[in-house]
């Protein structure tokens, strides 16, 4: 169980970012319906794109290393992340479409507008949520949930400093099982 809370941790964001990036799909469609564009097609004309898009936007966050692990992530460099991987998410899939839309002969309404609201929802919503996740992750964790075992090389005031910063930050999910001297015993023995 304890070896697989990491796997429950990153399939939650992954749930997370799927649904939050479909939101932002959902409401950059409704944002295009209050738009002066006549003739929009109903959301379900809209499912493919959405898949897409969806797809798209994890896939560039999976290369963005967004789905690895990292314990001491900041809410800023999170969202910095976000805002660098979401656009070029957008952007794979609006060529990713529109080279189908230019195959079946523009039959398919391609929205440009509509993506860019979708982008920017996107970047916001797949930050809140992530933020949200990482409360719920921290506080686990600070509880023992995927708890990761260290060994503190040295014994000097450095390694009793690492060990305070250790025991001060819980949420982090560490547990120090020992120290390691790094002097050679004959030299120890003084």
């Amino acid at each position: 169980m304890k070896q697989r809370v990491p796997l429950y941790f990153t399939i939650s964001l992954l749930l997370i970012d799927t649904l939050t990036v479909a939101l932002a799909f959902f409401l950059g469609y409704q944002l295009r319906l209050r738009s002066e564009y006549q003739n929009i097609l109903p959301f379900s004309a809209y499912w493919g794109m959405m898949i897409v898009h969806v797809v798209s936007v994890l896939g560039v966050f999976f290369f963005y290393r967004l789905y690895h692990r990292q314990r001491s992530l900041s809410y800023v460099d999170q969202f910095y992340a976000i805002f660098g991987a979401a656009p070029a998410g957008t952007i794979i899939s609006i060529s990713f479409i529109a080279s189908i839309s230019f195959s079946f002969k523009n039959q398919l309404d391609y929205p440009r507008l509509m993506m860019v609201y979708v982008c920017l929802f996107t970047i916001v919503l797949t930050s809140i949520g992530r933020a949200l996740q990482s409360r719920i992750q921290l506080s686990l964790q600070a509880r023992g949930w995927g708890e990761q075992r260290v060994l503190i090389v040295g014994t000097g005031e450095v390694g009793r400093i690492v060990l305070q910063k250790i025991r001060r930050s819980p949420e982090l999910g560490y547990r120090v099982v020992g120290f390691v001297e790094d002097i050679p015993k004959t030299m120890a023995v003084q």
